[in-house]
């Protein structure tokens, strides 16, 4: 697994220029004047999840700001739904979809998620193996336009 980011560190709030307010988890809270904290930091986790439903369950309990997700298993005609559904939940994604095996399964499939109230862009590009990596501009308060990049690589190969 590959995660490239901006360096983390935990946040306890963030308020933007417009007002906008991040509680600890990074949920977007009521309007406030406070100025912005110059410890913003994000949080990103890169997990493999082997297929989305447990990536829906580890979205509940995760605290991260963008999560890289590896093995997510979908394939393009799932990712919509899957997408509205993680807007639902206050997420928003771009995705590399997963890839059918010779043998019928699935295999593959990345994400990068972040927090509502963070801006992120997918970049288009043509990694060797589109299935197994996906990229994407991050835009957070207080911080640079950042590439995130979620990536695995297959093992055993000679």
């Amino acid at each position: 697994m590959l995660a490239v980011g901006v360096p983390c560190n935990k946040r306890e709030r963030e308020t933007w220029s417009d007002g906008r307010e991040w509680d600890q988890k990074g949920i977007l809270k009521r309007p406030s004047n406070e100025a912005p904290s110059p410890n913003f930091g994000l949080n990103i986790e890169t997990v493999n999840v082997t297929v989305w439903g447990t990536a829906l369950d580890y979205l509940d309990t995760t605290e991260a700001h963008i999560i890289c997700i590896q093995e997510q298993k979908l394939l393009d005609s799932s990712i919509n739904d899957a997408n509205k559904h993680a807007n639902t939940e206050g997420w928003k994604a771009v995705w590399a979809p997963a890839r059918e095996t010779p043998k019928g399964g699935l295999s593959s499939g990345t994400a990068i998620l972040v927090r509502e109230g963070i801006g992120i862009t997918k970049v288009e590009w043509a990694p060797t193996d589109r299935y197994r990596a996906v990229a994407a501009f991050i835009e957070a308060p207080s911080l640079p336009r950042t590439l995130c990049i979620a990536a695995y690589f297959q093992t055993g190969l000679d």
